[in-house]
């Protein structure tokens, strides 16, 4: 008995003789639709859609199949030898995120619809963003936020170049007076307000 290829058409997750399995239902292009059982990896909670084309192979049972592989029938893969590349799709089969394994050690996790990301680089640096800033630990240990940073050593330095740990503000200036702010006498109401 030959394998097949077809187009699904649907998925339904079942139970049966107590196993939770997804069935899915799809068109060989002649003949009967199939419904062959979905086998992945172990651990991989992975539904197709409809229109991705699934490959079957023959098991025991007159006319059983199980899935044994799909393909996105809309979205051209980007991975190369090596890398592996995982990603979520709304129901019209539009990219809505992903977790992409490079070869050369970094980790790409994206949102497309968050307009965010976080890359995990292969030599330890890791980097993030979101539609109101970004921030990036290099691998030196040194984390700067939206242009602010603070140093391995904890230093402080603001997006404006001043090191807060050092910075000081010459007399007769707000911050560079002794006592900018008197306190309120106590006891006798606030000072310059009506008694």
């Amino acid at each position: 008995m030959a394998g097949i290829i077809a187009r699904v058409l649907s998925t339904l997750r079942v139970t049966r003789d107590g196993v939770s399995r997804l069935e899915v239902k799809a068109d060989p292009g002649g003949g009967a639709n199939v419904t062959p059982d979905h086998f992945g990896p172990a651990g991989d909670d992975s539904a197709p859609l409809p229109a991705d084309f699934l490959g079957g192979i023959p098991v025991q049972g007159t006319g059983r199949f199980v899935a044994s592989g799909y393909v996105d029938s809309r979205n051209p893969g980007i991975a190369l030898g090596g890398e592996v590349r995982r990603y979520g799709r709304d129901a019209a089969g539009t990219i809505v995120s992903s977790v992409h394994l490079f070869r050369d050690g970094s980790i790409e996790l994206s949102s497309v619809l968050g307009a965010s990301g976080l890359t995990l680089g292969a030599d330890g640096s890791v980097t993030g963003f979101n539609a109101a800033g970004s921030f990036a630990l290099d691998a030196s240990g040194n984390f700067n936020v939206n242009g602010a940073v603070i140093t391995a050593a904890g230093e402080v330095i603001d997006a404006g170049g001043i090191v807060l740990g050092t910075h000081v503000h010459s007399a007769g200036t707000y911050l560079g007076d002794a006592d900018p702010v008197s306190p309120a006498p106590l006891g006798g109401g606030l000072s310059g307000l009506p008694q």
